[in-house]
């Protein structure tokens, strides 16, 4: 396997848009290649790759997810997704740091995501949180401001990756990632990857 055809199976992993594009172009790859790209794995469970309405970044559907969320658990998604901290929540829901740190982790456990940026796009998906407010704020006007390695950085942040993982996929250093993520955040006046993502999908980078 080139390292070409690996970057990009990489990718596809990290951004299930690409999926049929990259099937389509290893045609000649051999059928546990086309299963390996058309699925992502997480917590021991394979998720088939989707983007038909009303499905979630795991695949599954939108409703089935919610309905196993309680009250306070999307409360404490809606607060996360605004990139508040769980000190923070705490405070906001009246309830103990170890409290919200439960929730998170019943959270995580539920839809099948392990970082603030999934959780965003979850609550994103399901009408937690309001898509427009970022396009009401003007956040297009904004993104002029960044260059196209910016937005490149930008979506791979909004898709779950860290710095070490961004630096393999762009063939960049970790220090140069490091500095795209501060003129990102210096020109956008956000500093936390909840606000980021939030960013990303209005923009429609996601």
């Amino acid at each position: 396997m080139t390292c070409s055809v690996d970057t990009e199976i990489r990718a596809a992993l990290r951004d299930e848009s690409r999926v049929s594009l990259i099937v389509n172009s290893t045609g000649a790859a051999g059928p546990g290649l086309r299963v390996l790209i058309g699925t992502r794995v997480s917590e021991g469970r394979t998720h088939s790759a989707s983007q038909s309405v009303g499905v979630g970044p795991c695949g599954k559907p939108l409703e089935k997810q919610a309905a196993h969320l309680t009250v306070r658990e999307l409360q404490v998604l809606r607060l996360i997704a605004k990139g508040l901290h769980n000190r923070q929540i705490a405070a906001k829901i009246r309830r103990s740091i170890k409290t919200v740190e439960k929730h998170r982790q019943n959270l995580h456990s539920k839809l099948s995501t392990h970082e603030v940026a999934g959780l965003t796009r979850y609550a994103l998906s399901m009408g937690v949180m309001d898509k427009s407010r970022g396009k009401a704020r003007g956040w297009d006007k904004n993104a002029k401001q960044l260059t196209p390695r910016e937005l490149e950085v930008l979506k791979l942040v909004a898709q779950g990756s860290g710095n070490k993982w961004i630096a393999s996929e762009l063939h960049r250093s970790i220090k140069t990632v490091d500095h795209h993520r501060e003129n990102i955040m210096k020109k956008l006046g956000i500093h936390e990857v909840a606000g980021l993502t939030r960013y990303a999908v209005c923009l429609g980078l996601m």
